[in-house]
């Protein structure tokens, strides 16, 4: 079972900390990383959400040849609804359910030498499941892919700007 220590926590200060540290991985191979969840504070685990984000951009890079990786957040009534969103390789129907599941890998030779356990999902999935939220993916191969996730908001709050 997971442990969380959920607390109000800014996204903005979040997804800025994961996007700082890949943005050298991004830049290597030159795409763009930018991020709209300015103001939001949500009440989770920091730690737990941040390896979500991790696992997801981390993803986005690692398949995304050229193009972009677009990290977006919005309160929707008593939810936060997370985006991440490639132009990368992109996922087949047949695959995009299975991918959640521990050891699942899209098994073709160009995800294939990409490398990794098929682990990073099934965890992002638990942790998110965890927090009575949600994850799920869509995806059109050669165009690219985008994961949601929710997480409910008994405590959310919206910062208000000064």
């Amino acid at each position: 079972r997971l442990h969380l220590e959920p607390r109000d926590v800014s996204v903005e200060n979040v997804v800025n900390q994961v996007l700082d540290d890949l943005r050298s991985q991004a830049e290597r191979k030159g795409l763009a990383l930018s991020a709209d969840c300015e103001g939001e504070v949500i009440h989770a685990d920091p730690k737990r959400l941040q390896q979500v984000l991790y696992n997801l951009i981390g993803n986005a890079i690692k398949f995304t040849d050229s193009g972009s990786i677009m990290v977006g957040v919005r309160l929707i009534e008593d939810a936060a609804v997370f985006v991440v969103e490639d132009t990368g390789c992109g996922i087949p129907a047949e695959h995009i359910e299975r991918i959640f599941e521990r050891f699942h890998q899209v098994d073709n030779s160009s995800t294939r030498s990409y490398g990794g356990f098929g682990l990073g999902l099934a965890i992002a999935n638990e942790i998110v499941s965890a927090h009575g939220g949600r994850l799920w993916a869509t995806s059109i191969p050669n165009k690219g892919s985008r994961f949601f996730f929710t997480l409910p908001q008994g405590k959310a709050v919206t910062a208000m700007a000064a």
